[in-house]
């Protein structure tokens, strides 16, 4: 999972903003508005920074993963 976070993580900061988030849901094929991409940045982001880090990455992935489960 970290090297999934660092490809995304464009500009090596160790944290996902927005722009790097959008690239993530496009590259899923998951066409999404600058504001739902905000918003979904904003759910994962548990320290509020604005950005998301890779444990709130693997979070994310986690509850994606058990939403689909029960599904």
């Amino acid at each position: 999972m970290r090297r999934i976070f660092d490809r995304f993580d464009e500009n090596s900061n160790a944290a996902i903003d927005a722009g790097e988030f959008g690239t993530v849901l496009e590259n899923l094929g998951i066409a999404s508005s600058p504001v739902e991409i905000e918003q979904m940045v904003k759910e994962a982001d548990e320290n509020g920074n604005g950005e998301i880090e890779l444990s709130e990455f693997l979070a994310l992935v986690r509850k994606s993963m058990l939403d689909s489960k029960i599904a």
